[in-house]
């Protein structure tokens, strides 16, 4: 009993699964975007997918999701043209600030990708308990 206690993990289940070499090094690729360790990156992706497989709706699929992929790219372009409206507008108060916005844009997405990914894994964590 003790000794079961000593080995319990917070995912207390393994699966072992082989990948491509392709698939392995898009696994990588993900994982290191993220700040992630492999196997969390791999935890994530499948969480991501049990959840869109478990809100996929019956039926005509194909309608729902066309529905689902429109109201997030008119929201994604909103979001887009108010922050290319505050860039723009940035650039033309700050002394030099196309070029620092040119130099800060990778910084700023791989942060925003870093955030999104911390988002996403909290909420799954929230969920398991």
């Amino acid at each position: 009993m003790a000794e079961q206690r000593r080995n319990h993990r917070l995912h207390g289940r393994d699966v072992h699964v082989r990948f491509t070499d392709r698939t392995y090094a898009d696994l990588q690729r993900f994982a290191a975007a993220g700040g992630l360790a492999l196997n969390t990156g791999v935890r994530l992706l499948v969480e991501r997918g049990l959840a869109i497989e478990a809100e996929a709706p019956s039926g005509d699929a194909g309608e729902a999701i066309a529905r689902r992929l429109q109201a997030l790219s008119e929201s994604g372009l909103a979001s887009l043209i108010a922050i290319e409206q505050n860039q723009r507008l940035l650039v033309s108060i700050i002394p030099e600030g196309a070029e620092l916005a040119d130099r800060l844009w990778e910084e700023a997405a791989g942060a925003a990708r870093r955030r999104l990914l911390r988002l996403e894994q909290a909420v799954a964590e929230e969920a398991a308990c």
